[in-house]
């Protein structure tokens, strides 16, 4: 390891410069609008883990005319700076995350040459202050520029310069050949709770886990959080170290008895069939899944997301219960079918009624995740009447909302709906594919790459003529 971030960060550098990975110009052959605008290669919607590692992939590949737009501060993208109320982070330290493979970026590297080796050993999983330094660090050693507090809220085609437009909720616009969503699980949805469930609450009576929550009004109440994932346990640990007399977890489907996921991850021990591997651990079955599932036929894929998602979207795993603060203090209510939610307001409580018995609380927490549904995008309401999704395949996976989820292409594109013409969404990249999403950090290191290969190569491949140009006219000059 190295002595000091600093020394680190010249290694980086020096390791990067031998490809010219710091570089501004680009090969794909500069355009402007007829109005003077900057066409760039690629608008990166998002500066977040996936966002930058995108970046990154892009200029290692000779792409560098990047814009990378966030609607956060800079430095504080995604749920880490703001609504995350978990300490750690939910996968264990070793996992590749946006270096996608190159040690002199990882976790582990930054991390022992700013703080120590031993320190580093002390914790399995990261903790999450470390995570926004790392992240800041890794955009920094990069040099990512990215453009901070602007929301895209409209992105259309332009035939005329075979490019989109973006424009934000302050009139900025952006010109690029190809969009990447970056925003994470909400890039094709919405953070949104069910209205069946809050219709009949006023708005002072309840929070959502997305949001600010003001935890000391919770001190001395009764709370329920409703949903049963892990950030439903975040957000009740939260409360009950706020100083809230009790929390009520309410899981509305049973819990899975194993972590799917984690088995996947430790493998199958093939050893009984050839006792010669006996010595070397299973191999990793989530990285193969990870990896390779946009490419099997919509049948098989349907049947694997199915199996994926028997028990819900992101339950909470034993692994992760084991590690929630004052999860012994905690009510938790598994497999319990809500009925009715309602406010008594001669009490002001809050009534929920579910397994046949009704329950009074104070205050509600939801954690109920998003909602998919790329109407539910102001810059993608354009294109949802147009965009493929899963319902459209005739037999949508699974028993959530998964079928409002747009059908990825094997390189994570948009795709028409069968008969209609959009020739323009194949330039249209999304890494909120649902598995991917739903796993998170373990899947950078399959998705990205392969985003960036096609990005790239398809730039190329519209750029041939204008590369046979150059070849004569460089050969006689």
């Amino acid at each position: 390891m190295f002595e000091s971030v600093e020394a680190l960060d010249a290694h980086v550098r020096e390791s990067l410069a031998d490809n010219r990975f710091y570089s501004k110009q680009s090969w794909v052959r500069p355009a402007s609008t007829s109005d003077g605008d900057r066409i760039h290669d690629v608008v990166v919607v998002g500066a977040g883990q996936n966002g930058l590692a995108l970046a990154y992939q892009l200029k290692l590949r000779g792409v560098r005319r990047i814009v990378v737009v966030d609607r956060q501060r800079r430095d504080r993208p995604g749920p880490w700076s703001h609504f995350a109320r978990m300490p750690q982070l939910r996968t264990p330290k070793s996992i590749p995350g946006p270096d996608c493979g190159n040690p002199l970026l990882s976790f582990r590297a930054w991390f022992c040459s700013a703080y120590s080796a031993a320190e580093y050993a002390s914790f399995e999983h990261i903790p999450l202050r470390h995570w926004q330094e790392y992240l800041a660090w890794f955009r920094q050693v990069l040099d990512i520029d990215t453009v901070n507090q602007v929301a895209i809220t409209d992105i259309a085609w332009d035939p005329a310069h075979r490019c989109f437009r973006l424009r934000t909720d302050d009139q900025v616009a952006f010109a690029a050949r190809k969009v990447c969503l970056a925003t994470g699980i909400t890039a094709t949805g919405q953070w949104m709770v069910p209205s069946e469930l809050t219709g009949a609450l006023p708005r002072r009576s309840y929070f959502v886990a997305w949001e600010e929550i003001p935890w000391p009004e919770l001190a001395g109440a009764d709370l329920a959080v409703v949903g049963a994932g892990a950030t439903g346990f975040d957000n009740a640990a939260r409360a009950l170290a706020s100083g809230a007399r009790s929390v009520t977890v309410i899981g509305r489907r049973p819990f899975p008895k194993k972590d799917l996921y984690f088995e996947l991850w430790r493998g199958r021990d093939d050893s009984a069939v050839f006792p010669d591997e006996a010595d070397s651990p299973p191999a990793d079955q989530l990285d193969a899944l990870l990896a390779h599932h946009v490419e099997l036929a919509d049948a098989d894929r349907r049947a694997l997301l199915a199996g994926l998602f028997r028990h819900g979207r992101s339950p909470a795993n034993p692994d992760y219960l084991s590690r929630v603060c004052d999860v012994d203090r905690m009510t938790i209510l598994e497999d319990w079918r809500l009925e009715r939610i309602d406010h008594d307001p001669a009490t002001g409580k809050v009534r929920i009624t579910g397994n046949g018995e009704r329950r009074e609380f104070d205050r509600v927490i939801f954690a109920t995740g998003p909602r998919g549904g790329l109407d539910h995008r102001p810059e993608l309401r354009r294109l949802a009447a147009i965009t493929r999704t899963w319902a459209d395949t005739g037999d949508p996976p699974g028993d959530l909302d998964q079928h409002t989820y747009p059908k990825l292409t094997a390189h994570y594109q948009l795709q028409p709906r069968v008969g209609v013409i959009a020739d323009e969404l194949r330039h249209i990249y999304c890494l909120a594919e649902i598995v991917h999403a739903t796993v998170g950090l373990q899947s950078v290191q399959h998705v990205v790459p392969k985003v960036a290969a096609h990005i790239a190569a398809t730039l190329y491949g519209e750029q041939v003529s204008d590369t046979i140009a150059l070849m004569a006219a460089l050969l006689d000059s």
